[in-house]
């Protein structure tokens, strides 16, 4: 008995509701706001303190004593701490404290990181926005699918079992799809699913984008979003005095995804073995050609922060069209799909009918 208790309770701790994670707003608020602190000379703990006290939220407050407390009175270094927490501090994040670590100067590093994460939730932002009304639609429609599923085609189901008549294919598929969605299986089966995947999500996006890096027209759209955050890191890694080669390890440590790490990981040893920089960008096979272009011709006249923060804001509004061009295709393929869908269902389950009017008729 006590085998069985332990087995549901650490099933409930891997499927249960976890509170809601601060937002990244609050979270880019909160570290400029520790970078105005310590640009005061405001010691480490009464920065964190102060930043505490501004924030509403109870989860963040207490990710917040955590940090203080393994900061200020156990001595881990700052970005230390925050590889604790990485669904609360992206790898960028983590990477321009270590850079200001480094550097000495942990305040400018602080602002910069808050300001990139500020400006990538509005871009976050405005995708969501824009996917709002797709996704009430499919949701909307789901449901009222479902609803007919389980209600009322069972009752059509039930009018032609009783009667001696031949059934068209589609009509026989429609009764079968219907059969399986209205047994106990499909619903238990819909909930295992929902557990693995919310079980293996990290998993599942990395193998995600290992696929979508195949397909061109994603290749082509992952290259722009992660060529404009390593341009953007990279050229301010350098304007702050960090070293080419220590920027590159310092990015491929903390790079997003696994296989975007090792693309990363093996610029950074061709950098060390040659020493050309654009020579050992053309590994990042999927990275715009102008990130390679760039990086020949920042090395070879000394300006290579100015031209990578130039190239980001291009790559930038790149990625911005792209956004732009997806939601508007993706709207009208969502409602085809799901009026090819209800059709499917609704002929399949009055053609019967149609075919006894004209028999009658005849």
């Amino acid at each position: 008995m006590g085998d069985n208790h332990s087995t549901l309770r650490r099933i409930w701790e891997r499927v249960k509701p976890r509170p809601p994670l601060p937002t990244r707003k609050d979270v880019a608020v909160a570290l400029q706001l520790m970078a105005i602190m310590l640009e005061a000379g405001v010691p480490m703990a009464e920065a964190f303190n102060a930043v505490r006290n501004q924030t509403p939220d109870p989860v963040f407050d207490k990710i917040l004593e955590d940090i203080e407390y393994k900061v200020t009175r156990v001595g881990w270094k700052f970005s230390q701490t925050l590889t604790q927490y990485p669904e609360v501090f992206p790898p960028y994040c983590v990477l321009f404290i270590q850079a200001g670590e480094a550097t000495g100067d942990l305040a400018a590093r602080l602002r910069r990181a808050g300001q990139l994460m500020e400006r990538n939730d509005n871009l976050t932002k405005q995708i969501k926005s824009a996917l709002t009304a797709p996704a009430l639609t499919v949701t909307v429609a789901c449901i009222i699918l479902y609803l007919c599923v389980k209600f009322v085609m069972p009752k059509f189901i039930d009018m032609y079992s009783g009667m001696n008549v031949e059934l068209p294919e589609i009509t026989k598929i429609v009764i079968g799809v219907v059969n399986i969605g209205n047994h106990w299986a499909f619903l238990l089966s819909m909930f295992l699913l929902i557990v693995t995947i919310r079980r293996n999500w990290t998993e599942i996006q990395e193998r995600m984008f290992t696929r979508l890096l195949h397909l061109q027209p994603f290749r082509r759209w992952i290259g722009n979003v992660l060529g404009a955050q390593f341009c953007d890191v990279l050229g301010s890694l350098i304007k702050e005095g960090v070293s080419l080669v220590k920027a590159i390890q310092m990015m491929a440590a903390t790079a997003p995804f696994r296989a975007h790490r090792e693309c990363l990981k093996k610029v950074h040893a061709a950098l060390l073995e040659e020493g050309d920089f654009a020579e050992s960008m053309l590994i990042v096979d999927y990275f715009p050609a102008m990130v390679t272009t760039v990086a020949s011709v920042g090395q070879e006249i000394g300006a290579l922060e100015t031209l990578l923060s130039s190239l980001t804001r291009i790559l930038e509004q790149e990625v911005d069209l792209t956004i732009t061009a997806i939601v508007a295709l993706l709207e009208p393929v969502m409602i085809c799909g799901l009026g090819l869908l209800t059709a499917f269902f609704f002929v399949g389950l009055f053609l019967p009918v149609y075919g006894m009017l004209n028999n009658i008729g005849a």
